[in-house]
């Protein structure tokens, strides 16, 4: 079972597979999820990252609480957290940050918590989540491309684990 769960979250933080569950770390609550596009800042309630912020102050933060560090390479550190919106659906957030540096890249997944609970995987539940994905970024930004001065934002199903993400790629400081 505990490999099984390490496989899931590392799908998720790799894109190639369906999330992990929510059991495995803290659950923070929060009002609404909004993307700034102006800044690329995510705001979660009064809370928010985006490409200015460093992985010391990510660390410092009151979302870092209920976060943890889920894969360290020489280009990135990767954290995990578990958010719930007004409407019930899961946010797992997977933040990029450059060893010392800043965000990079975010992976947002949201997800129904009765799919996660009952650990029900498929690709007609995939479609629906890259759905929900395609309409909440229209909301939020309007028509695709998704490309502003900071970076670049998507929604894709990653065709190896077939996984629903959503995609904010950042663009490095010089």
């Amino acid at each position: 079972m505990a490999q099984a769960l390490s496989r899931m979250m590392l799908s998720f933080i790799l894109g190639v597979g369906p999330c992990g569950p929510s059991s495995l770390m803290g659950s923070r609550d929060f009002k609404t999820m909004r993307i700034d596009s102006n800044s690329g800042n995510l705001l979660f309630g009064p809370e928010s990252v985006g490409p200015a912020l460093k992985e010391d102050e990510f660390l410092n933060s009151a979302l870092a609480h209920s976060a943890a560090k889920v894969r360290q390479t020489a280009l990135a550190n990767w954290y995990e957290l578990w958010l719930t919106d007004s409407s019930g659906r899961d946010v797992g957030v997977v933040l990029a940050f450059v060893p010392h540096g800043q965000l990079i890249k975010a992976r947002l997944n949201f997800v129904k918590p009765e799919v996660r609970a009952a650990g029900e995987w498929s690709t007609a539940v995939e479609d629906e989540m890259k759905s929900f994905h395609d309409n909440w970024l229209r909301g939020q930004l309007g028509e695709p491309p998704y490309e502003f001065h900071w970076g670049r934002i998507w929604s894709a199903v990653d065709q190896h684990g077939y996984s629903a993400v959503i995609i904010c790629q950042y663009k490095c400081d010089s």
